[in-house]
Order: C-alpha cells, then structure tokens, then sequence
C-alpha cells in the first residue's frame, strides 16, 4: 500500500507541475472580485473561479486587475442554462472539472489554441453543442469530458492525445455516429468497440486502452497487441465472462478499475514492465483470482497489498 500511495503522490505532483501550474487547488492565491467574475489571484496570472453574471453571450476578457487570464476553474459557469456563445482568451491553457457542466444552451465555444489540458466533466451535459475542436497541444481528455451532450456531432480530436478518461464522450452523436468495429483516436487510443464477436483481437498499433470494453459481459477472451502501454480507467469494467487475460510487455501502467467486476477472471498474466497499479483494479473480482507474473514484480506487490492469491510465472 505505501508504495502505491508514493507512485500516487509523485504522479500528482508531476501532473500539476507539467499542467496545472494555475490550479486553484495547486497554489497559494488571493480570492478577488471584479462584476461578474470572481477570480483566484497567484501573483502573475488569474484563474477565473466564478462568472456571476446574467449574459447571453459572454467574452471573458484577456486580463483582470492588470493580469492574464490563464484558466476556467473548476466549476466556474457550472448549470448557466443562459448563456449561448462564451469568448475566452487566447491565454488560457487550462479549462478545469466542470467548467461548462450543465450549460444546457451553450452552442458556440472555441477552445483557444493553447489550452493544453481540459479536465473531466469539462463539458458534462452542454446539451445544445454542435461542434468542437480539441487544440493540437492537448494530451489528455479528462473523463466524462463531454458526457450528454446530446447534440454533439463534430469532434475533431488531435493527433497528439495519449489518453481519454472513461465515458468522455458517452451519449453524443458524433460516438453514437462511429462505426468501425474498433474506434481509436489521436495517438492510438481505442475508447470504443462496436463488435459482438465474444473473443477479439484488439488491433496492432493500439497504444492505449480507454473504456472502449466496458459492459461487454460477453468477451470471453481478448488479446492485447505489444503495441499497448497503458490500460485506462474502466477499460474492462464489468466484463463479466472474461476467464483470463494476458497483458502483453511494454505496458507500463493498469489504471483504477481496469478489471472491476469481471466476475469470471480467474487469471490475469501481468508483466514486469508494469510500474504503475491503481486503485481497485479487481474489486468486484472473484476470490478465486489469481494473478501471475515474476517475482519482486509490482504485480506481486499489488497481489500482496490487496489480498490476491499470486503465482511466479
């Protein structure tokens, strides 16, 4: 558990240093108010913490007090069921968790090109967005970032992501609209799967496995390419009749609930490649699970913390 708890910690800690060096909840700042935002004030750059105003449309402007704008907080237009078009700077590089949530009426938004992180929930049920496009600087999608948004039929989503958190574009058209039997973005994220066959064969070239699996209580058997370095949140959450899986070398992390509630996994095969395990990766899981892979390992590790019988390959 410590050494889970200490991977953790420096993860945190590089993810805002890399990203969030605005974050409300990352510095020190003064709390300060100009009709209609309130705003976080670090010193160099404010953060916008609240628009409290009754506009349609809104520009937020470049600068308060003298100083750039450099991020949407977290939840800083969150349920304005008025507001139709929002204008934000180019400065702003950060657009944090539920920022536009429940904007039901929101239809015209750009994200400034140099946004490079956009948190989950960003823009959780913007129910009346057409369109958007992702700015090539981003990496990451943050998880349910674009949940509900029930009129979304364009997405343009840059080369350069590495990741999509879970359910990021759940219930929008333009997913709805995706076809092929495997659905993989940016830099080889598979986020869904539209196939019914019970055992799969998850495309080479794939690096990244989002939520593109979860529910499918019918898989009774996947193999992972070489290809693959990480396994996302959820990626086989509730697959219930899946017996066993190997997790090929080169993957380097296993992210929270991975494999929850796969109710008939009784062996998981993990590398020694793998650094990086999460939180609840196999709650749900039987008792009768039994994880394999060498000695010394952070398969053995986890097995070890959490109570799973472990085997030495």
């Amino acid at each position: 558990m410590i050494a889970k708890k200490v991977l953790a910690f420096i993860f945190v800690i590089t993810f805002l240093i890399l990203t969030c060096s605005c974050g409300p909840n990352s510095f020190p700042y003064n709390e300060k108010y100009t009709y209609p935002y309130r705003y976080a004030d670090y010193g160099k750059e404010v953060v916008i913490l609240k628009y409290e105003g009754n506009e349609k449309e809104v520009s937020v402007p470049d600068t308060l007090d003298g100083k750039p704008v450099t991020g949407i907080g977290a939840h800083a237009f969150e349920d304005n069921v008025t507001i139709t078009s929002i204008e934000i700077p180019d400065g702003v590089r950060g657009i944090q968790t539920c920022a536009f949530a429940g904007c039901s009426s929101l239809s015209d938004f750009t994200i400034p090109d140099g946004v490079t992180y956009i948190d989950g929930c960003a823009f959780y049920g913007c129910t009346s967005l057409k369109a958007i496009e992702i700015p090539e600087g981003v990496t990451n999608i943050g998880r349910k970032t674009f949940y509900g948004c029930t009129s979304l039929e364009e997405i343009t989503i840059p080369a350069g992501v590495t990741s999509v958190g879970d359910d990021a574009f759940f219930n929008t058209p333009w997913l709805d609209g995706q076809k092929d039997e495997f659905v993989v973005v940016g830099d080889g994220v598979l986020i869904d799967f539209n196939g019914l066959s019970s055992t799969i064969e998850i495309p080479d070239g794939v690096k990244s496995i989002g939520s593109a699996f979860k529910n499918c209580d019918f898989l009774t058997g996947i193999i992972i390419p070489d290809s693959v370095l990480a396994i996302g949140e959820y990626a086989f959450y509730n697959c219930s009749s899946l017996d066993y899986i190997k997790i090929p070398d080169g993957v380097t992390s296993i992210q929270a609930h991975a494999f929850f509630n796969c109710a008939s996994l009784s062996n998981i095969d993990i590398p020694k490649s793998v650094k990086v395990m999460e939180d609840d990766i196999f709650a749900g899981c039987s008792d009768q699970l039994v994880i394999s892979g060498e000695k010394g390992s952070m398969a053995q590790k986890y097995a070890e913390e959490e109570g799973i019988q472990f085997a030495k390959d």
